[in-house]
């Protein structure tokens, strides 16, 4: 309800502001048409009244003649006096005033022409043009008024127009605000508004985003965090039920910390799932890092000798960081189901536009099921493998995801007797 007011206090506004700039205006306008009109009356009287005065001023000889240039101008009344100023002759019963030039009595207009020895005065009524005058007045500001409320009326109306997008995007923020389902701004406006509407949008959509990432990281965290931390109480609590020897201590120590450790790469990856990928993107070699991640693999006593590898450059521009998550998650899931004893063979090559690399292993095969979901965040091949080993089913999502950030894809390709999966990226310009 709060909304609705203040659009229409605005709207309100705004037609008072514009029916209070065009009523001035009106006002302005009519009162300099009055007073143009009221000068050229004036000015047209007096030229109509000094061109009489000088007819008569010419013909005048005798008292007879005035009398005659009256019913010539019978509108018209005149005076003749002497150059010393004394009243000679007069068509009126009250003598005009003697005059110098025009002037306006009252509403009467008087205008003195020489005549010889004499000096003619003639007057005209200004009353009637003056009542005219009035008129005129009165219909401009009988005009004003309907005009202001005219102009009120479509500033309603266009203010009105002009808000409908505003009051679009507004109900549609309201949608928004109550919706579970997410949404976006809406209007019909194809102007500033919708490039209004379309920026709004995007920040909303990183807004969601980010608010999706959270949710999404502190979900992973209560599920995926829940059983090492039960493990690690459980196995505390079960060191402290009784006196144990110093070796006894220390080997549950060092099964802690490595429930430590894998609590930690858990959170690690946990952490880049929920980030956006792509933040530190260059050009590298991908068979450098690729060779540098198997050998530290490599170097690990139990790893000896079990990958092999067929490595040819490939540039890409990709983050190094992120290039070893996505390695080392492959390589876990290769090593996880392989069969023991065999080799994993891991190779490198530039295809066409694309950089391939591929990583196979010999053990059992996966299902047209189970290629599609292995992606799937927490989807886990053998459903009775346990949490506790580190296998927490977000790996290949996290590298699903990594992957497509660089505009590249992944997949587990058919294979007979084991898993290969590939990823593709595209290759760098030279």
């Amino acid at each position: 309800m709060s909304l609705h007011w203040i659009r229409v206090n605005h709207r309100i506004r705004l037609t008072a502001i514009l029916t209070a700039y065009v009523a001035i205006a009106l006002g302005v306008v009519f009162s300099v048409v009055f007073f143009v009109v009221r000068q050229q009356s004036l000015s047209a009287k007096f030229a109509d009244l000094s061109q009489s005065v000088l007819v008569v001023a010419h013909e005048w000889t005798v008292d007879h003649s005035i009398r005659e240039e009256q019913e010539d101008f019978p509108s018209l009344s005149f005076s003749v006096y002497g150059l010393d100023g004394t009243l000679k002759v007069s068509s009126s019963k009250v003598p005009l005033p003697l005059v110098t030039g025009q002037a306006k009595l009252k509403h009467r207009l008087l205008v003195s022409k020489p005549a010889g020895d004499a000096i003619v005065v003639g007057s005209v009524s200004w009353l009637d043009t003056e009542n005219g005058l009035r008129q005129l007045a009165l219909v401009l500001a009988v005009l004003w008024l309907p005009l202001s409320i005219l102009t009120a009326v479509v500033t309603w109306l266009g203010g009105g127009l002009v808000i409908k997008p505003i009051r679009e995007l507004l109900d549609s923020a309201n949608r928004l605000s109550g919706a579970s389902d997410g949404g976006f701004l809406t209007t019909t406006d194809q102007a500033e508004f919708a490039e209004l509407a379309e920026s709004l949008n995007q920040l909303i959509g990183r807004v969601r985003y980010s608010g999706e990432l959270q949710e999404q990281f502190a979900a992973d965290a209560a599920h995926e965090l829940r059983s090492p931390l039960a493990l690690m109480r459980t196995r505390i609590e079960t060191t402290l039920l009784r006196e144990r020897q110093p070796s006894e201590y220390a080997d549950s120590l060092r099964t802690m910390l490595v429930t430590v450790e894998r609590m930690t790469a858990l959170v690690e990856t946990l952490l880049l799932s929920a980030r956006q990928a792509g933040a530190s993107a260059q050009t590298i070699d991908l068979s450098i890092t690729a060779k540098n991640v198997i050998d530290e693999w490599n170097a690990e006593p139990q790893e000896i000798l079990r990958f092999e590898q067929d490595l040819e450059p490939a540039s890409a521009r990709f983050s190094e960081d992120e290039l070893r998550i996505v390695l080392r998650n492959i390589l876990e899931n290769a090593l996880r189901y392989a069969t023991v004893g065999t080799p994993i063979l891991v190779k490198l090559k530039a295809s066409g536009e694309f950089a391939e690399l591929t990583v196979e292993n010999r053990g059992a095969e996966l299902s047209d099921q189970d290629r599609l979901a292995a992606f799937d965040r927490f989807y886990r091949v053998d459903k009775a493998r346990s949490p506790e080993a580190g296998r927490v089913g977000i790996g290949l999502a996290v590298v699903k995801k990594i992957v497509q950030s660089y505009d590249g894809n992944v997949e587990f390709l058919p294979t007979v007797g084991g898993a290969c999966i590939r990823i593709r990226v595209p290759l760098a310009a030279e």
